[in-house]
């Protein structure tokens, strides 16, 4: 099977779920992907020169609702993704992650509609349960500043706090 490229760095599959094939990403999601690789994911791995691991970005409505995500959430849509940044430069790959997120906020602002830094490790007893999740602008979180959603900080699957500078995560 051929691989649909989206980037230097990225192919479709990479943002599917596990079992979703290529020719069942609807045509509008596919765009919406295409989108976010073009305009965040790729941007930022070549400003960070270090690869970014998609756990999450489409999300067919059942995966969705059994990964307990929300109704109306942009992967529902192909226009979010959850990931991770490889270590690199003497940090940790957690290190990395929350580079990405600061680096995201300030070089990106106004590219992403929502930007969530989810550190669930915590919660759930695991050292892996941390990552990012961004998405492109939408009518739900358009990225500018009255949008209070826009940049959070997430403890656990139902817990988001606005982020504050004066608080920020450093690991």
């Amino acid at each position: 099977m051929t691989r649909t490229k989206l980037s230097q760095h990225f192919y479709l599959d990479e943002l599917l779920p596990a079992g979703v094939s290529e020719d069942e990403v609807p045509p509008d999601v596919q765009v919406c992907l295409e989108m976010l690789v073009e305009e965040l994911l790729e941007p930022l791995r070549e400003a960070l020169g270090m690869p970014l691991r998609v756990h999450s970005g489409y999300r067919p409505p059942v995966r969705n609702a059994a990964v307990g995500g929300k109704t109306h959430s942009d992967h529902l849509t192909g226009n979010a993704a959850d990931f991770h940044v490889d270590a690199g430069f003497e940090r940790t790959w957690q290190e990395s992650t929350i580079f990405a997120f600061h680096f995201l906020r300030t070089q990106f602002d106004g590219r992403f509609g929502q930007l969530i830094l989810e550190d669930h490790r915590t919660f759930y007893h695991n050292p892996a349960k941390f990552w990012i999740h961004v998405s492109n602008p939408t009518t739900l979180h358009p990225g500018t500043p009255a949008d209070k959603n826009r940049i959070l900080l997430s403890s656990s699957p139902t817990s988001y706090a606005v982020y504050d500078p004066n608080k920020a995560p450093t690991e």
